[in-house]
């Protein structure tokens, strides 16, 4: 998220201000979007149950699963993990499915 947003704040091409010294609808479409980026970061790091991990979740999201499993924790034990999506399922940090 980071790298790509200074990578064009940093852009020559871009006019992100007029000559008035105001900002233009580049630099307002910029804030938008890193504004959006930063609400996605916190939305997604706020602790949910395993059951309750989004479904409409896409590649590269992540979460907290706050009743997730460590792989040393026993079934309905678990402490809570951070969990990412690979498109396919919310996986643990060891790779696994991520289970309650």
């Amino acid at each position: 998220m980071s790298i790509r947003k200074l990578s064009r704040l940093l852009d020559a091409t871009i006019s992100w201000f007029n000559v008035d010294g105001r900002p233009t609808t580049a630099w307002y479409d910029y804030e938008r979007d890193r504004d959006a980026a930063l609400r996605r970061l916190i939305q997604e790091t706020t602790p949910v149950t395993v059951a309750n991990l989004p479904t409409n979740a896409t590649a590269g999201d992540r979460a907290f699963a706050s009743n997730g499993r460590k792989p040393s924790e026993g079934a309905g034990a678990g402490t809570g993990v951070p969990v990412y999506f690979d498109g396919t399922a919310w996986r643990s940090p060891a790779g696994t499915t991520v289970a309650a």
